[in-house]
C-alpha cells in the first residue's frame, strides 16, 4: 500500500531518471493517464457502484428522510441518491419518460432497471419539523439505513429491466419504438428512459465507475476549528498560508482554507488501484513515461506488462464468477453508454 508521493517515487525510481530530465509533474500525468485507461478496460467488483433516482414531476421537491421512530423521520444526505425528471411521453403514450444525469464517474453502465415505488412517510408523522399531510407527502422519500432506497415492489414493475438500448432517433420514433416496452438512450449529458415507471417510481443504474483521484483527501467537516486540527496532528496537517503558496497545484488542491491556515487529512482517500494493485498503475505510468522520453522500445514493454496485468485482473473475476453453477449471460449489440 503506497502513498501518492510513494508511487511518484516508484515511477522515477523505475524509470531510472532524476527530476531535471522526469520532472515530478509529468509522473503526476502519466498516473493519471494510467489510472484513466485501467478504468475504462478493468471490468471488476472494486469499480462496480449503484446510484438510485426518484422520479418526479417538476412541481415535486424530493426530500430524503430516515425513520427514527414510529412517525419520527429525520432528513438525511444519500451521496448516491438523487432525483429523475418525469414526463409523459408524447410519442407513445403506453409509456412514461424519465431523465437524468450520467453519474460523473460512469465509465460503461451494467444495467438499469425498476425495482418499485418509493415508500413516503405516512400523513400524521414529522418529517424534522414539516408535518407530512396528503399535500405535501409526495415530497419525500423514505431512505433505508443502508443507504438504499425504500421501495414498495409490485409484481408489474419488481426487477423491470430496461434491455433496449436506442439511438436518439429512434427513442422518438414512435414507430420502430412500437415493440418495446422499456428502452433508453443517450442524449448529450442525459439518459432518456421510456417505460412503466411513473412518478415516485426507483431507478437503479448499477455501473463500472472511475474511482476517486490517486492523491484523493476526504472534504474536512463544516465544523472543524484550526485549533481542533492543530490539536490533533495524527489526523490533521495543517500548513501556513506561505507552506501553501509554495506547493505545486496538484498538491494545493488537497486543502482546503480553514480561518487563517491550509488543513487536510494525512490518510488519502482509499484507492483500490493504488492501494492494491499499484503494479497496474506502475506498468501504466512507466508507458507514458518513456513515450515522453522518446523511448519508444521500453514504452511498448511497459505498454504490453500494463494490458497483461489488466487482462489477469478481468481473467480472474471471470474465473471466480464461472467457478461454480452453470453461468448465463445475455449479450447485447451495443455497449450501454
Amino acid at each position: 500500500m503506497a502513498t501518492y508521493n510513494e508511487l511518484v517515487n516508484m515511477v522515477r525510481d523505475w524509470a531510472n531518471r532524476d527530476i531535471s530530465v522526469l520532472p515530478d509533474s509529468i509522473i503526476q500525468s502519466c498516473l493519471r493517464y494510467s489510472a484513466d485507461e485501467a478504468y475504462r478496460n478493468l471490468e471488476i467488483p472494486p469499480l462496480e457502484h449503484t446510484r438510485y433516482y426518484v422520479t418526479k414531476n417538476e412541481e415535486s421537491l424530493i426530500i430524503f428522510c430516515t425513520k427514527v421512530s414510529e412517525g419520527v423521520y429525520s432528513t438525511v444526505s444519500v451521496p448516491n441518491m438523487s432525483t429523475a425528471d418525469f414526463d409523459e411521453n408524447g410519442v407513445n403514450p403506453t409509456v412514461s419518460n424519465t431523465s437524468f444525469l450520467v453519474p460523473p464517474d460512469a465509465v460503461s453502465f451494467i444495467y438499469l432497471r425498476t425495482p418499485g415505488v418509493i415508500d413516503r412517510p405516512p400523513v400524521g408523522s414529522t418529517v424534522a419539523a414539516t408535518v407530512v399531510t396528503e399535500d405535501n407527502q409526495a415530497d419525500f422519500a423514505i431512505v433505508s439505513s443502508n443507504n438504499t432506497p425504500s421501495v414498495t415492489s409490485h409484481a408489474v414493475y419488481k426487477d423491470t429491466m430496461y434491455d433496449e438500448r436506442t439511438d436518439v432517433k429512434t427513442f422518438y420514433d414512435f414507430n420502430d419504438n412500437i415493440g418495446y416496452t422499456n428502452y433508453f438512450t443517450r442524449k448529450g449529458g442525459k439518459i432518456l428512459a421510456a417505460g412503466l415507471a411513473t412518478e415516485g417510481h426507483v431507478l437503479e443504474l448499477f455501473y463500472y465507475r472511475r474511482l476517486p483521484a490517486l492523491d484523493a483527501r476526504s472534504i474536512l467537516p463544516v465544523s472543524l476549528t484550526l485549533a481542533a486540527a492543530q490539536a490533533s496532528p495524527d489526523i490533521y496537517e495543517v500548513v501556513s498560508t506561505a507552506q501553501y503558496d509554495a506547493l505545486p497545484y496538484l498538491e494545493q488542491r488537497t486543502y482546503e482554507l480553514v480561518e487563517t491556515s491550509y488543513v487536510r487529512y494525512i490518510n488519502e482517500v482509499f484507492n483500490w488501484l493504488k492501494d492494491h494493485n499499484e503494479r497496474v498503475l506502475l506498468f501504466g505510468a512507466l508507458h507514458r513515461v518513456f513515450d515522453f522520453l522518446q523511448e519508444e522500445d521500453q514504452s511498448q514493454k511497459y505498454k504490453a506488462r500494463f494490458m497483461e496485468s489488466v487482462q489477469e485482473l478481468n481473467e480472474e473475476e471471470r474465473n471466480r464468477n464461472m467457478s461454480a453453477g452453470q453461468t448465463v449471460v445475455r449479450f447485447g449489440n451495443t455497449n450501454l453508454i
